[in-house]
Formats: C-alpha cells, sequence, structure tokens
C-alpha cells in the first residue's frame, strides 16, 4: 500500500477488513487545491473525444476555455463564502466570563467596585447572571439569574431557569422567579458587534472584549471579557 499523502493531508488507515480514510475538515484554500487539481477539464475532455476535425477541435479548445474558467470563478466563489460563513461564526461567539467593572448612572456618575460587582456566564447554551450593588444610602442589592439560551445571525431565544432579586425596600424579598417562560428577541449583527434587547434584562451589546449592558433611565454596565 502506497504512503500516506503528505501532500493532500489525508491519512489511510489499513485495517483486515477495510480501508478507513480521515479526511480533515475542508477549507477555503483546500477546496480550490481540489477543485484545481481534480477537475482538469482540458485532459479529461480531450481523452474522452479525440477529436479530428480542425474546427470542432477550435470549438471543443474554447468550450473548456470557458468551463475552466468558471470552475476557478466558482471555486474562488466557494472559498469567498467560507471565509464569510467563519467570520460569522467567530463574531457571533458571545461566551464567554465578563466582570462587572463600572456603572454609569443617570446624572454620569460612575460606580466602580466594590459599591458595583457583578459576574456573567455564557457557556455551552447557559447563562448565569450574578450583580450586587450598593443603593443611595449604603443597602446592599442582588440580582442573579440562570437561564438557557440560543443564538443565531437573527434571533437570541432564552429559556427562564431562575431569577432572585434582593431588595431591602420590599418587604417580601427576596423576589423568585420560577416561571420557565422562554422568549426570543431579534439581533443586529455587524463585523464586530452583536447586539439585542435581553428578553429578561437590560439591552446589551457585544463588542469583541467587551460588553454593555444598558437599562433606560437607570444606568449604563460596563464589563470586561476575563476568559
Amino acid at each position: 500500500m502506497s504512503k500516506p499523502s503528505a501532500e493532500l493531508g489525508y491519512v489511510h488507515q489499513r485495517t483486515d477488513r477495510a480501508i478507513s480514510v480521515d479526511y480533515p475538515r475542508p477549507t477555503p484554500g483546500r477546496l480550490l487545491l481540489d477543485t484545481c487539481r481534480h477537475y482538469d477539464c482540458t485532459r479529461s475532455f480531450a481523452q474522452a473525444f479525440p477529436l479530428t476535425n480542425k474546427k470542432m477541435q477550435i470549438d471543443r479548445k474554447l468550450f473548456t476555455s470557458h468551463l475552466k474558467g468558471w470552475l476557478g470563478v466558482s471555486a474562488f466563489a466557494l472559498a469567498a463564502v467560507c471565509f464569510a460563513q467563519d467570520a460569522l461564526a467567530e463574531n457571533l461567539s458571545i461566551e464567554g466570563t465578563y466582570m462587572l467593572v463600572g456603572r454609569k448612572l443617570p446624572d454620569g456618575t460612575m460606580v466602580k467596585p466594590p459599591d458595583v460587582m457583578g459576574m456573567i456566564t455564557m457557556q455551552g447554551g447557559y447563562k448565569h447572571v450574578n450583580v450586587f450593588w450598593k443603593g443611595s444610602s449604603g443597602e446592599p442589592f442582588s440580582w442573579s439569574m440562570v437561564s438557557r439560551y440560543r443564538l443565531t445571525p437573527t434571533e437570541f431565544s432564552e429559556t427562564l431557569l431562575y431569577i432572585t432579586f434582593d431588595n431591602p425596600a420590599e418587604a417580601k424579598s427576596p423576589i423568585v422567579n420560577l416561571s420557565g417562560e422562554t422568549k426570543s428577541v431579534a439581533v443586529q449583527t455587524s463585523a464586530e458587534r452583536v447586539s439585542f434587547q435581553l428578553p429578561f434584562e437590560p439591552m446589551v451589546v457585544f463588542e469583541r472584549e467587551k460588553l454593555t449592558a444598558t437599562i433606560d433611565g437607570q444606568f449604563i454596565d460596563y464589563w470586561d471579557k476575563v476568559r
């Protein structure tokens, strides 16, 4: 049996019963290379139709020339689509751990830790949010939420598992929500930005390693991605 071809990147493994082939994940460069290697139209067309008439030979050359050009354009177009899909997938990845680094109040006051602290973890379709802050008189507030979520290029869907809100001003605090409700919202995307209104929380904007959460008239929270 011939040795594995390092150039093609395929590994052939022989067993007693069959030969298995492990194919690498296709990339735009690989698709273009394979197209050029495996679709040598001039050679295959000439072998299949060995014409002797001069005019027919000219027509055949013209046809194969156009066909090769079309295949080349198609390969480049396919590569461009693959690159675009990879870029979109990377842009839509909001998974990670975020730490709250500051809160801006309506009057412009900036509040920093330890007067406001929080962490968001989004991983594997699950989201966990914990936020603590001090009121105007120093009273402690806290908000905790766990949910399942799904993000597509056009929609963010979230299913609530629970919310607890500890509000010192409420006699029945903490307030607990175990409704299990599911809501979906539209998503706006651009080259380096993903934004949407969280179904149970503020308006959020993801930009590379930053997250901004806004509730109009109440606050703007600034989060840094730490991992």
